[in-house]
């Protein structure tokens, strides 16, 4: 079992082996609501495939990682600028001013936030993920291939270099796939809260959440 904390501060216990997450718990909206719009985009675009049965295949095995960065924007995360519109336009107009000039802004952003006893931050990492990958879309009246390309049926399954749970044959790949890198950008939130009676100060961190891949969003960051 495991802890993690929500935006509020209170914890939230679950079960590492018994966790279902869903696909709003993972990725931030705009991500889910691109995906969204690309399939109604697909759809209006033709129209013959929303009566007909369609096979979506798609096979998503991450096999290596490679760490890009991780950097940090305080005072500031989503949900603050959501509540707080001003706060994100305050922001980026100080982002625009020399280094040597934004030091007014910077006090003021501390006196507002980390010195009445709640300051939030943004952490954001970004990493490239190694996955094999298969993906295609068939009409399954005439067998066209729509988008992507079948994975032919891999003649030694020992060739296929993935980390597999050795007591599930379902995670094997049966089928030919590729080698695909992806940029992963994902962030959490940081609360940082007094403690009014001793002054000492205790970072409270949210769950990551993907907020883009491969630049599809140019970048989604909060400001």
């Amino acid at each position: 079992t495991t802890a993690h904390d929500n935006d509020d501060g209170t914890d939230r216990n679950t079960s590492a082996s018994n966790q279902s997450l869903l696909p709003t718990e993972i990725f931030q909206q705009k991500v889910t609501d691109l995906y969204q719009s690309a399939k109604d985009s697909y759809l209006a675009s033709h129209p013959s495939s929303s009566s007909s049965k369609l096979e979506v295949r798609l096979k998503v095995v991450p096999y290596d990682t490679e760490f890009v960065s991780l950097y940090c924007i305080p005072y500031i995360s989503r949900k603050n600028v959501e509540r707080d519109p001003q706060l994100k336009a305050f922001y980026q107009k100080m982002l625009k001013k020399k280094s040597i000039d934004r030091a007014p802004d910077l006090s003021k952003l501390r006196r507002e936030h980390l010195e009445t006893g709640h300051m939030e931050s943004t952490v954001i990492a970004q990493c490239i993920v190694w996955c094999h990958e298969l993906f295609y879309i068939r009409d399954v009246e005439t067998g066209q291939i729509l988008q992507g390309r079948p994975g032919e049926p891999q003649r030694r399954k020992e060739e296929a270099d993935v980390a597999e749970d050795e007591s599930s044959a379902d995670n094997r790949l049966s089928e030919s796939t590729q080698q695909i890198p992806h940029l992963v950008r994902m962030e959490r939130t940081v609360i940082t809260r007094k403690d009014q009676a001793t002054g000492s100060f205790q970072n409270i961190q949210g769950d990551w959440i993907i907020t883009d891949i491969d630049d599809l969003l140019e970048g989604n960051l909060v400001v």
